[in-house]
């Protein structure tokens, strides 16, 4: 499943905030070893510069039975989150 927003600028800060704290609640440290929502996140989230990416992936098949991202497009200026399911 992918859920698409193609205007960055309608997206509340404060709820990827608790979408990246849930989701930390829910998989764990991300594959980062990022724990929840922090400063750099911040930073990265509400940068315009097409070299500074903010995103989180909890990838790793063998921790997770669905693994996810979410991440920022600039080029696009959407905002995705990808669920992926397992056969």
């Amino acid at each position: 499943m992918i859920f698409k927003n193609y205007d960055l600028s309608s997206i509340n800060i404060n709820f990827i905030k608790k979408l990246i704290d849930d989701l930390y609640l829910i998989n764990g440290q991300d594959d980062h070893g990022q724990e929840k929502f922090n400063s750099k996140d911040k930073k990265r989230f509400y940068s315009t510069d097409f070299d500074v990416l903010f995103g989180r992936r909890w990838s790793d098949l063998d921790k997770h039975k669905y693994p996810l991202f979410i991440y920022i497009n600039r080029d696009t200026n959407e905002i995705s989150l990808t669920i992926w399911g397992r056969i």
